[in-house]
């Protein structure tokens, strides 16, 4: 798949607008908030910064599997046919001077990726979904979710801001990786 993506993404091949794809949504959601969660600074621990309210429920909703995902926590999914490994956590993010705030997280590793917000104001980009459309469905339950093949936000979304828009982050809670040459 991630392939494929590149490929369409370069315009080296055709492929449809949207392909339906039947999986476990809570499943993922809750892998999603798992690997964010993991994704934890040394200074992070050692400060004890992990107390945010945000923090908090990300956590209440990872451990307990029967919990829906809160109403104020979005989780959007998008192709990400990018080489780099890219962990955000708690950013804020403005696209235009004056707008709403958006705070949220990115994990992105080839061929998806992943924002996660608290109290979005609105879907971010039309190439990005909501994961859970329907918050109550339970964990071993099936859904179809559509991935937009051919309207791939820039590989640098979420994390950079349009001309008119700014990013606020720390150093601390950000990392990337590329792959090992050969690999």
């Amino acid at each position: 798949m991630k392939y494929y993506a590149q490929k369409a993404y370069e315009g080296e091949i055709a492929l449809p607008d949207t392909i339906q794809v039947k999986v476990q949504p809570q499943k993922i959601a809750r892998s999603v908030v798992g690997h964010l969660m993991a994704a934890v600074a040394t200074d992070e621990i050692r400060e004890a910064s992990c107390s945010s309210p945000v923090n908090q429920i990300l956590r209440n909703y990872f451990l307990n599997p029967d919990s829906p995902l809160p109403d104020e926590i979005e989780i959007y999914y998008w192709i990400y046919p990018g080489k780099k490994q890219t962990v955000l956590k708690h950013f804020a993010k403005q696209d235009s001077f004056g707008g709403k705030l958006t705070f949220g997280s990115c994990l992105k590793f080839p061929p998806l990726g992943f924002y996660i917000t608290h109290t979005s104001p609105h879907i971010p980009h039309p190439g990005v979904r909501k994961l859970l459309k329907n918050k109550s469905i339970n964990i071993d339950q099936e859904a179809s979710i559509a991935i937009k093949l051919n309207e791939i936000p820039p590989l640098d979304f979420p994390e950079k801001p349009s001309n008119k828009g700014m990013v606020m982050l720390t150093d601390k809670l950000g990392y990337e990786a590329l792959p090992k040459e050969g690999s």
